[in-house]
């Protein structure tokens, strides 16, 4: 899953969220560097990432993405699951998307102090170039993938994925469901696991103890 579900999963703590956002530049046990709710978000963040890229749900579209993107289909997957959850959020989420979006980013802007310094560019078009608003048509996530494959030439497969889900709408849409729902009920139960985090960590207002 990409930005937009990340930041879903994690909706309901604000820490929690920006934990999950920052959490692509967060190795090993750096995690422990930052206040408990980060922390939580940080690990739930790589609980998606492992329980997606595993899903059995996503098996076909794995199949029709292969011969198109190749060893980036796991990467085609995140961005297009987050098309489906901007189509379906009203499903998933009581609070309109564009208001969702607003406070996410203003949550980001609250806790900047945390951002490590290797994402504050990555975190910074993501607010400034309005990221997350950008999944909601295929259009956008076409320019998000456009703009991925510029900046890392490994990546310039990517945006040939459009055709596929062109193509193949309702299976990724069905997939997309499955998966969702594998996703909330999973991270319910796995949230408790990280509940109980020591208080003392070592970064206070940004600042190394």
């Amino acid at each position: 899953m990409n930005y937009l579900a990340h930041a879903f999963l994690g909706s309901s703590d604000d820490g929690e969220r920006v934990g999950q956002l920052i959490a692509d530049e967060i190795k090993g046990k750096q995690h422990q560097l930052f206040p408990p709710g980060l922390q939580r978000g940080i690990l739930m963040h790589r609980w998606v990432d492992a329980t997606t890229d595993n899903s059995p749900h996503l098996e076909e579209v794995k199949d029709l993405l292969q011969n198109t993107t190749g060893r980036v289909t796991p990467i085609a997957i995140d961005v297009i699951m987050d098309y489906f959850l901007s189509i379906h959020w009203n499903q998933y989420h009581p609070q309109p998307l564009p208001e969702f979006i607003s406070q996410t980013y203003a949550i980001l802007e609250q806790h900047r102090t945390y951002w490590p310094t290797n994402g504050i560019i990555r975190l910074k078009y993501l607010i400034d170039d309005d990221w997350l608003s950008r999944y909601s048509s295929l259009n956008g996530i076409h320019l998000t993938m456009n703009q991925m494959a510029q900046r890392k030439p490994f990546l310039k497969a990517l945006p040939e994925a459009i055709h596929v889900i062109e193509n193949h709408a309702i299976t990724f849409e069905k997939a997309f469901h499955l998966l969702i729902h594998e996703l909330i009920v999973g991270y319910k139960n796995k949230i408790n696991t990280f509940a109980t985090l020591p208080l003392i960590y070592r970064y206070k207002d940004g600042q190394a103890k």
